[in-house]
């Protein structure tokens, strides 16, 4: 008996949609693997799609806190506004994203720095141009209830910062 699998899967990524297909000869002990890898495959895309589109559009950060050996130090939503500071992250669903905030260097005003993102296993890569520079960056990041929390520590461990957003 000719045991033969056929699969087409329609992946959607930057705006287009790749059909793949598949059609391979197995034997019978092998059919179930392999038909079980590819639709973990296919759902663990589904799910990194699902978190890219959670986190497209616009956040704006309402604290900002960071810990250290001499405790946690919290700057609120009311302190942020009081002073004057924005800091906007407006994430697209091609990838790209762009960072204003007045916020980093007050001598310089509002600044706006722009890159590219990817959002996978609750971690936020981002690749951004200061200057003449390319610069990375990788935040642990949490979505829920609108709210995006963006944290990372020194490479030490003595410090984390934990940035918080509102969806816009």
């Amino acid at each position: 008996m000719n045991n033969q699998i056929y699969l087409v899967l329609a992946v959607y990524s930057r705006n287009l949609y790749h059909v793949i297909s598949i059609n391979h000869s197995l034997p019978k002990s092998s059919q179930m693997k392999t038909t079980l890898l590819l639709l973990l495959c296919f759902l663990s895309f589904t799910a990194s799609k699902a978190q890219n589109t959670a986190l497209t559009g616009t956040w704006s950060m309402f604290e900002y806190s960071w810990t250290n050996d001499q405790g946690k130090q919290t700057t609120t939503e009311d302190q942020i506004k009081a002073d004057g500071g924005v800091t906007e992250y407006v994430f697209t669903d091609d990838g790209n994203f762009k960072i204003s905030s007045n916020m980093a260097d007050e001598s310089t005003g509002m600044a706006t720095y722009e890159g590219t993102w990817k959002f996978e296993d609750n971690k936020l890569m981002l690749n951004l141009k200061m200057g003449d520079q390319l610069v990375d960056l990788v935040w642990d990041a949490e979505i829920k209830d609108n709210i995006l929390n963006l944290s990372r520590s020194s490479p030490d461990g003595s410090v984390t910062v934990v940035n918080s957003f509102k969806r816009k």
